[in-house]
């Protein structure tokens, strides 16, 4: 026998409801939403208990929203996402139902199918008509095995409460008579009584027609779409099929009543399956709302936190900036009347040893010492405080250009040469081999960072020597606290690495400056590198100083990617050792350097070791520097001073009248450029032009373009009381050719306008 039973009740779903077209469309399920609610089966228990559930969700996350200071577009498209999974959901639990039923609709027809089949195969064509001469008896075997096979239907299938087969009387189309009728236990009590279970008599009358036997009759198997009650307190749902005689011609049909209460039993565990299906869609999406929500909340939280940043950060630039132009302007307005002071000191000495005698030349330039001595003292404080702020504005820059180590040190030697012979002090310079001829670094902040170091040994040395000490180490393998881009080569430097030599390597530089002075106790190495640190009231009311130049050189040194440290024992002296990472540079950036350097190479040989005298400069000495006073090292020179205020132009012109040169003053930028162009109109040239490059009218950068767009290529030298980070580049920039800072030293400047007349 071909039995086909229902899936399992647990992976499928569906409700008994009026009969829907398989194929309609979700948009017309949509415009049909009234007969949707007025769907009495699908507003069950369990579903109106998700929907008030899920609404009571809705709206306390509706209200946490709104404490939440969520938008009130963001809520009301939440809620509209939440009908409308709402109503996919009821449309989904509804078709599934239906699509359940439809399914066991078809499994019911093809179980009565396959049991009609049966029936069949085991005569059922052979059971005569009523009206034959020989009807059939109850007791003939093949009515007896037919009944007993739809009886066992009956018990061994627990959706089957009845199984019977009619026949049509002859000659009255819609009137039937019993042939095979089960017993059966309907009701399930363990009882069999009354007339249905006990089963109908062979060739009984049956009272009743439905539609669907006709449909049976005409060959069709066929479900009836009525739910029939009957005394047993049953409700049941009949299928018929067509009986056929071996000639294929329906004799009879074979009805079997199905149990309407244990398919609706299965029917709703789909339902409550799929009703649990959109629960969990609801619940997860009030846990994603609420998670975007949140999220929402973070990324506006941010997004106002990253507008405080940027607007903290904008803050702090004009800060940063309004700090810088402040530090601009006061260098500018401190270092004018101070370069008035010293060049004017320097004038004075200079007219002090033409004309006054002997006694009266001692004691005025012991006074005028005193005035030029504070005037620089005063400018040193300046530029501390200056490279101070810059530090801390992060507005210093570290270039990394091809550098001399030993015409470094060369040139402080010569420049500590006076303070060691007054105090009769040692000072030598040694190496230990091998010292690279060239490395990558700052040549300025190298120097000033030395000279500090240097500087600070001799002050607090009053007897015996200070040795500065180099040396080159292997750096270690794993070293990774150096900052430093070996590739960088700064802007302003004339020398460029061929891509095809790349940098050799790099190396650690050691420089120990070493002294015999009053030393520093242990408490005192932990504080000193603090910026506006003393060792003590005393030693600054003995030494002075502004108590920045050691942890500005500490700070130079570690962006120059290195360190300072100290080893000290008090009345026996100290060790500074400033250590340096370095790189060294190509052969084609060194060969570039040599060449430049050709004509002044420095005189520093290696293992050489340099030592300072330690007695008074001789008389030779003094004759030479008489003499060199009396040198007019600009003599016929023509020059042109443009700036704009009467006591720099007169300090200015007077060292320059001083050393020969022939001076032409104007007060501004536009009448430096008419000048200009009337002398080259006439055929005369300067030999240079020093500008100043804040004016009135028209500013020293705006004159200098100005000339150089005219074809003008002859020197021009920028004089500038602004000494900040990016100064000598916005100089070279504008189109000059070297950059002086004011205040003015005389030597420095007849030296510059020398080179460039050379």
């Amino acid at each position: 026998m071909d039995v086909s039973f229902p899936p399992n009740p647990s992976t499928a779903a569906g409700v008994l409801g009026p009969p829907v077209c398989p194929n309609i469309s979700f948009f017309h399920r949509f415009m049909d939403f009234p007969a949707l609610f007025a769907n009495i089966p699908l507003f069950h228990s369990t579903l109106l208990l998700v929907i008030a559930l899920a609404a009571g969700g809705m709206i306390a996350v509706t209200v946490w929203l709104i404490l939440q200071r969520c938008s009130p577009v963001f809520i009301g498209v939440s809620w509209l996402f939440f009908f409308l999974i709402l109503f996919v959901g009821m449309c989904h639990v509804r078709d599934r139902e239906q699509d359940y039923h439809k399914e066991w609709e078809q499994n019911l027809i093809g179980l009565a199918r396959s049991i009609a089949r049966e029936t069949e195969m085991r005569g059922h064509w052979k059971i005569a008509p009523k009206d034959s001469k020989t009807p059939t008896a109850p007791d003939d075997p093949t009515y007896r095995g037919i009944l007993e096979y739809h009886s066992s239907l009956c018990r061994d299938i627990p959706l089957i409460a009845y199984v019977f087969t009619l026949r049509r009387d002859r000659g009255e189309e819609k009137k039937v008579h019993w042939i095979v009728s089960c017993e059966t236990d309907v009701n399930r009590d363990g009882e069999i009584k009354g007339p249905k279970e006990t089963g109908e008599a062979i060739y009984s009358p049956y009272d009743e027609y439905f539609d669907v036997y006709t449909r049976g009759f005409n060959g069709e198997v066929a479900m009836d779409e009525d739910v029939v009650s009957d005394e047993y307190d049953g409700r049941f749902v009949t299928v018929v099929a067509p009986l056929c005689d071996p000639e294929e011609n329906v004799e009879a049909i074979l009805g079997i009543d199905f149990r309407w209460d244990l398919w609706m039993s299965l029917t709703w565990q789909m339902r409550h399956a799929s009703t649990q299906l959109l629960a969990l869609v609801l619940f997860l999406y009030l846990g994603a709302l609420c998670f975007f929500a949140v999220l929402q909340r973070t990324v506006n939280r941010l997004r106002h936190m990253n507008q405080e940043l940027i607007a903290a950060k904008k803050a702090a630039d004009a800060g940063a900036k309004a700090k810088s132009d402040f530090l601009a302007n006061m260098s500018h307005e401190i270092r004018t009347p101070m370069n008035a002071m010293i060049g004017f000191t320097e004038i004075l000495t200079q007219r002090v040893f033409q004309t006054c005698r002997q006694d009266d030349r001692e004691s005025l330039e012991g006074i005028i010492e005193i005035i030029r001595k504070s005037g620089q003292d005063l400018v040193t404080m300046i530029n501390d405080i200056l490279d101070f702020s810059k530090i801390e504005a992060n507005l210093l820059e570290i270039e990394s250009v091809p550098l001399s180590i030993k015409q470094i040190l060369e040139d402080i030697w010569k420049m500590e040469m006076t303070n060691v012979v007054s105090k009769h002090l040692d000072f030598s310079i040694k190496y230990k081999e091998p010292i690279p001829e060239l490395i990558l670094g700052d040549p300025v902040r190298l120097r000033q960072v030395l000279t500090s170091l240097v500087d600070n040994a001799i002050k607090f040395t009053e007897k015996g020597a200070v040795t500065v000490h180099c040396e080159t180490f292997s750096p270690p393998q794993t070293d990774i606290g150096y900052k430093s881009d070996p590739h960088h080569i700064s802007e302003d430097s004339t020398i460029f690495r061929d891509p095809r030599n790349p940098y050799p390597g790099s190396t650690m530089l050691r420089f120990d400056i070493i002294d015999t002075g009053i030393g520093i106790t242990q408490a005192q190495i932990d504080n000193m590198f603090q910026p506006f640190t003393q060792i003590d009231g005393s030693t600054t009311r003995r030494y002075g100083g502004t108590g920045l130049g050691l942890s500005i050189a500490k700070r130079l040194a570690q962006l120059m990617d290195g360190d300072i440290s100290v080893t000290s024992k008090p009345n026996l002296g100290s060790t500074f050792t400033l250590t340096l990472h370095v790189y060294l540079p190509s052969e084609y950036e060194s060969s570039i350097l040599m060449d430049k350097k050709s004509q002044g190479q420095s005189t520093l040989e290696p293992g050489l070791e340099i030592r300072a005298p330690k007695a008074d400069p001789p008389p030779e000495e003094e004759k030479q520097s008489t003499d060199r006073t009396k040198e007019r090292p600009l003599r016929n020179a023509r020059i042109l001073l443009v700036e704009d205020m009467f006591v720099n132009q007169l300090v200015i012109s007077t060292q320059l009248r001083d050393a020969g040169a022939m001076v032409e003053i104007v007060a501004n930028g536009e009448l430096g450029v008419q000048k200009v162009n009337q002398d080259m109109d006439n055929g005369l040239f300067f030999d240079v032009i020093l500008m100043d490059m804040q004016m009135p009218v028209m500013d020293g950068y705006e004159a200098t373009s100005t000339l150089r767009s005219q074809g003008y290529h002859r020197p021009i030298i920028a004089i500038t009381a602004h000494a900040l980070t990016g100064d000598r580049e916005k100089t070279i920039e504008a189109g000059c050719d070297d950059y002086i800072a004011k205040p003015v030293d005389r030597v420095a400047l007849v030296d510059t306008i020398k080179k460039f007349l050379k």
